[in-house]
Protein backbone atom coordinates (compact mmCIF):
# COMPACT_ATOMS: atom_id res chain seq x y z
CA UNK A 1 0.00 0.00 0.00
CA UNK A 2 0.90 3.68 0.10
CA UNK A 3 2.51 3.34 3.51
CA UNK A 4 4.86 0.66 2.24
CA UNK A 5 5.75 2.91 -0.67
CA UNK A 6 6.84 5.62 1.75
CA UNK A 7 8.96 3.22 3.80
CA UNK A 8 10.51 1.74 0.69
CA UNK A 9 11.46 5.13 -0.71
CA UNK A 10 12.84 6.18 2.67
CA UNK A 11 15.13 3.13 2.67
CA UNK A 12 16.24 3.80 -0.89
CA UNK A 13 17.01 7.45 -0.19
CA UNK A 14 19.05 6.46 2.83
CA UNK A 15 20.98 3.95 0.75
CA UNK A 16 21.64 6.52 -1.95
CA UNK A 17 22.97 8.96 0.62
CA UNK A 18 25.56 6.37 1.59
CA UNK A 19 26.82 6.03 -1.96
CA UNK A 20 29.22 8.77 -2.89
CA UNK A 21 28.57 10.04 -6.41
CA UNK A 22 32.27 10.51 -6.94
CA UNK A 23 32.95 6.80 -6.54
CA UNK A 24 32.16 6.08 -10.14
CA UNK A 25 31.61 2.36 -9.84
CA UNK A 26 29.44 2.72 -6.76
CA UNK A 27 27.37 5.21 -8.73
CA UNK A 28 26.88 2.81 -11.64
CA UNK A 29 25.99 0.00 -9.26
CA UNK A 30 23.42 2.21 -7.55
CA UNK A 31 21.97 3.34 -10.88
CA UNK A 32 21.59 -0.19 -12.12
CA UNK A 33 19.95 -1.22 -8.85
CA UNK A 34 17.52 1.68 -9.09
CA UNK A 35 16.66 0.74 -12.65
CA UNK A 36 15.80 -2.82 -11.73
CA UNK A 37 13.67 -1.56 -8.81
CA UNK A 38 11.91 0.77 -11.25
CA UNK A 39 11.27 -2.02 -13.75
CA UNK A 40 9.48 -4.06 -11.10
CA UNK A 41 7.67 -1.17 -9.39
CA UNK A 42 4.02 -0.21 -9.72
CA UNK A 43 2.15 3.06 -9.18
CA UNK A 44 3.05 5.35 -7.40
CA UNK A 45 6.46 3.88 -6.54
CA UNK A 46 7.26 3.65 -10.24
CA UNK A 47 6.80 7.40 -10.74
CA UNK A 48 8.87 8.19 -7.67
CA UNK A 49 11.73 5.99 -8.84
CA UNK A 50 11.63 7.55 -12.30
CA UNK A 51 12.11 10.94 -10.65
CA UNK A 52 15.08 9.66 -8.64
CA UNK A 53 16.71 8.03 -11.67
CA UNK A 54 16.26 11.23 -13.71
CA UNK A 55 18.00 12.99 -10.85
CA UNK A 56 20.86 10.48 -10.83
CA UNK A 57 21.53 10.89 -14.56
CA UNK A 58 21.46 14.66 -14.18
CA UNK A 59 23.88 14.58 -11.24
CA UNK A 60 26.16 12.32 -13.27
CA UNK A 61 26.01 14.79 -16.16
CA UNK A 62 26.83 17.74 -13.92
CA UNK A 63 29.75 15.94 -12.27
CA UNK A 64 31.21 14.79 -15.60
CA UNK A 65 30.09 17.61 -17.86
CA UNK A 66 33.49 18.49 -19.33
CA UNK A 67 34.43 14.93 -20.23
CA UNK A 68 30.99 14.28 -21.64
CA UNK A 69 30.92 17.38 -23.81
CA UNK A 70 34.27 16.44 -25.29
CA UNK A 71 32.89 13.11 -26.46
CA UNK A 72 31.75 13.54 -30.01
CA UNK A 73 28.36 12.30 -31.07
CA UNK A 74 29.73 9.10 -32.50
CA UNK A 75 27.79 5.87 -32.61
CA UNK A 76 30.40 4.09 -30.52
CA UNK A 77 28.36 3.90 -27.34
CA UNK A 78 26.90 0.65 -26.10
CA UNK A 79 23.52 0.91 -24.41
CA UNK A 80 24.69 -1.24 -21.52
CA UNK A 81 27.68 0.91 -20.73
CA UNK A 82 26.90 4.46 -19.61
CA UNK A 83 30.65 5.20 -19.53
CA UNK A 84 30.63 5.32 -23.35
CA UNK A 85 27.74 7.77 -23.65
CA UNK A 86 28.01 11.39 -24.72
CA UNK A 87 26.26 14.40 -23.13
CA UNK A 88 23.20 14.24 -25.36
CA UNK A 89 22.59 10.59 -24.53
CA UNK A 90 22.75 11.24 -20.76
CA UNK A 91 20.43 14.23 -20.98
CA UNK A 92 18.05 12.23 -23.19
CA UNK A 93 17.79 9.72 -20.34
CA UNK A 94 17.13 12.41 -17.74
CA UNK A 95 14.37 13.90 -19.90
CA UNK A 96 12.76 10.49 -20.40
CA UNK A 97 12.81 9.54 -16.71
CA UNK A 98 11.46 12.90 -15.57
CA UNK A 99 8.66 12.66 -18.14
CA UNK A 100 7.83 9.16 -16.88
CA UNK A 101 7.78 10.44 -13.29
CA UNK A 102 4.56 12.34 -13.97
CA UNK A 103 2.80 9.68 -16.03
CA UNK A 104 -0.76 8.91 -14.88
CA UNK A 105 -1.17 12.48 -13.58
CA UNK A 106 -4.84 12.04 -12.65
CA UNK A 107 -3.94 9.20 -10.30
CA UNK A 108 -0.97 11.09 -8.82
CA UNK A 109 -3.30 14.02 -8.17
CA UNK A 110 -5.40 11.75 -5.94
CA UNK A 111 -2.46 10.78 -3.71
CA UNK A 112 -2.04 13.17 -0.77
CA UNK A 113 1.50 13.99 0.23
CA UNK A 114 0.59 13.60 3.90
CA UNK A 115 1.70 9.95 4.02
CA UNK A 116 5.12 10.95 2.71
CA UNK A 117 5.85 13.79 5.11
CA UNK A 118 8.72 12.56 7.24
CA UNK A 119 10.37 10.92 4.26
CA UNK A 120 10.39 14.10 2.23
CA UNK A 121 11.43 16.38 5.07
CA UNK A 122 15.10 16.27 4.21
CA UNK A 123 14.80 15.48 0.57
CA UNK A 124 13.72 18.12 -1.87
CA UNK A 125 11.39 20.70 -0.42
CA UNK A 126 12.07 24.12 -1.77
CA UNK A 127 14.23 25.73 0.91
CA UNK A 128 12.75 29.11 0.13
CA UNK A 129 9.15 28.15 0.74
CA UNK A 130 7.93 28.35 4.32
CA UNK A 131 5.18 25.68 4.86
CA UNK A 132 6.27 23.99 1.64
CA UNK A 133 3.63 21.32 2.09
CA UNK A 134 0.82 23.80 1.77
CA UNK A 135 1.97 24.39 -1.79
CA UNK A 136 2.55 20.72 -2.68
CA UNK A 137 -0.66 19.04 -1.53
CA UNK A 138 -0.52 16.01 -3.85
CA UNK A 139 2.24 13.61 -4.85
CA UNK A 140 1.66 15.00 -8.34
CA UNK A 141 2.70 18.50 -7.21
CA UNK A 142 5.83 17.16 -5.61
CA UNK A 143 6.92 15.14 -8.66
CA UNK A 144 5.87 17.83 -11.14
CA UNK A 145 7.99 20.44 -9.35
CA UNK A 146 10.96 18.07 -9.22
CA UNK A 147 10.63 17.81 -13.01
CA UNK A 148 10.14 21.58 -13.39
CA UNK A 149 13.31 22.08 -11.33
CA UNK A 150 15.22 19.91 -13.78
CA UNK A 151 13.68 21.46 -16.88
CA UNK A 152 14.36 25.00 -15.59
CA UNK A 153 18.08 24.40 -16.14
CA UNK A 154 19.44 26.51 -18.97
CA UNK A 155 21.48 23.73 -20.47
CA UNK A 156 24.02 24.70 -23.08
CA UNK A 157 25.46 21.24 -23.58
CA UNK A 158 22.78 20.01 -25.95
CA UNK A 159 22.54 20.68 -29.66
CA UNK A 160 20.01 23.34 -30.55
CA UNK A 161 17.74 22.60 -33.50
CA UNK A 162 16.82 25.06 -36.23
CA UNK A 163 13.28 25.28 -34.92
CA UNK A 164 13.96 26.32 -31.36
CA UNK A 165 11.08 26.61 -28.90
CA UNK A 166 10.86 30.17 -27.52
CA UNK A 167 8.84 31.80 -24.75
CA UNK A 168 8.72 35.30 -26.28
CA UNK A 169 4.98 35.41 -26.95
CA UNK A 170 3.06 37.56 -24.39
CA UNK A 171 0.47 34.75 -24.19
CA UNK A 172 2.84 32.87 -21.87
CA UNK A 173 2.35 35.64 -19.30
CA UNK A 174 -1.42 35.77 -19.72
CA UNK A 175 -3.98 35.20 -16.98
CA UNK A 176 -3.81 31.72 -15.37
CA UNK A 177 -7.14 30.62 -16.88
CA UNK A 178 -6.13 31.64 -20.38
CA UNK A 179 -2.67 30.16 -19.93
CA UNK A 180 -4.03 26.87 -18.58
CA UNK A 181 -5.80 26.02 -21.85
CA UNK A 182 -2.92 26.94 -24.18
CA UNK A 183 -2.04 24.36 -26.78
CA UNK A 184 1.76 24.36 -26.61
CA UNK A 185 3.76 22.35 -29.12
CA UNK A 186 7.23 22.11 -30.64
CA UNK A 187 9.37 19.82 -32.76
CA UNK A 188 12.31 20.58 -30.47
CA UNK A 189 12.57 17.36 -28.42
CA UNK A 190 15.46 18.75 -26.35
CA UNK A 191 13.72 21.95 -25.31
CA UNK A 192 13.90 22.24 -21.54
CA UNK A 193 11.77 25.40 -21.73
CA UNK A 194 9.03 23.49 -23.56
CA UNK A 195 8.83 20.75 -20.94
CA UNK A 196 8.98 23.21 -18.04
CA UNK A 197 6.20 25.41 -19.39
CA UNK A 198 3.87 22.52 -20.27
CA UNK A 199 4.23 20.95 -16.81
CA UNK A 200 3.63 24.37 -15.19
CA UNK A 201 0.51 24.70 -17.35
CA UNK A 202 -0.74 21.28 -16.19
CA UNK A 203 -0.12 22.06 -12.50
CA UNK A 204 -1.96 25.38 -12.86
CA UNK A 205 -4.88 23.68 -14.64
CA UNK A 206 -5.05 21.07 -11.85
CA UNK A 207 -5.34 23.71 -9.12
CA UNK A 208 -7.73 25.94 -11.06
CA UNK A 209 -9.99 22.87 -11.11
CA UNK A 210 -9.52 21.70 -7.53
CA UNK A 211 -9.72 25.23 -6.13
CA UNK A 212 -6.54 25.03 -4.04
CA UNK A 213 -5.62 28.74 -4.03
CA UNK A 214 -2.31 28.34 -2.13
CA UNK A 215 -0.97 25.77 -4.58
CA UNK A 216 -2.38 27.67 -7.56
CA UNK A 217 -0.82 31.03 -6.67
CA UNK A 218 2.52 29.41 -5.86
CA UNK A 219 2.57 27.59 -9.23
CA UNK A 220 1.47 30.71 -11.08
CA UNK A 221 4.24 32.81 -9.50
CA UNK A 222 6.75 30.16 -10.55
CA UNK A 223 5.32 30.19 -14.07
CA UNK A 224 5.54 33.97 -14.42
CA UNK A 225 9.07 34.10 -13.02
CA UNK A 226 10.17 31.28 -15.30
CA UNK A 227 8.72 32.96 -18.40
CA UNK A 228 10.21 36.30 -17.39
CA UNK A 229 13.67 34.72 -17.06
CA UNK A 230 13.37 32.81 -20.34
CA UNK A 231 11.63 35.35 -22.55
CA UNK A 232 13.38 37.45 -25.17
CA UNK A 233 10.41 39.82 -25.41
CA UNK A 234 11.50 43.48 -25.15
CA UNK A 235 8.31 44.29 -23.22
CA UNK A 236 8.76 41.51 -20.68
CA UNK A 237 9.19 43.78 -17.63
CA UNK A 238 5.84 45.41 -18.27
CA UNK A 239 4.15 42.11 -19.02
CA UNK A 240 5.54 40.59 -15.81
CA UNK A 241 4.48 43.54 -13.68
CA UNK A 242 1.00 43.54 -15.19
CA UNK A 243 0.64 39.79 -14.57
CA UNK A 244 1.75 40.13 -10.94
CA UNK A 245 -0.65 43.03 -10.39
CA UNK A 246 -3.45 40.96 -11.91
CA UNK A 247 -2.63 38.07 -9.56
CA UNK A 248 -2.51 40.41 -6.58
CA UNK A 249 -5.91 41.93 -7.42
CA UNK A 250 -7.52 38.57 -8.01
CA UNK A 251 -6.35 36.93 -4.77
CA UNK A 252 -6.00 39.94 -2.47
CA UNK A 253 -8.40 38.46 0.12
CA UNK A 254 -6.28 35.30 0.54
CA UNK A 255 -3.29 35.12 2.94
CA UNK A 256 -1.14 33.59 0.19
Amino acid sequence: GENNTAQFVRALLYKMKLIQYNEEDAFFKSLSEMKSEEAAAVFPMKQFLNSLIGDMYWTYYQNNRYDLLERTRVENFTLEDIKTWDATKIIEQSIQYYKNSISEPERLQQVSLEGYNDMLNNYVYDKYIPNGRKYRPALYDFLAFKAIGFFSNKEAGVTRPAEQFLLNDPIFMSDAKEFSVLDISTKDVFSFDYYAITILRDVIRFHLNDGNVDALVDADLKRLEFVFNSSGNAEKENLYLKALQNLLDKYSVYPV
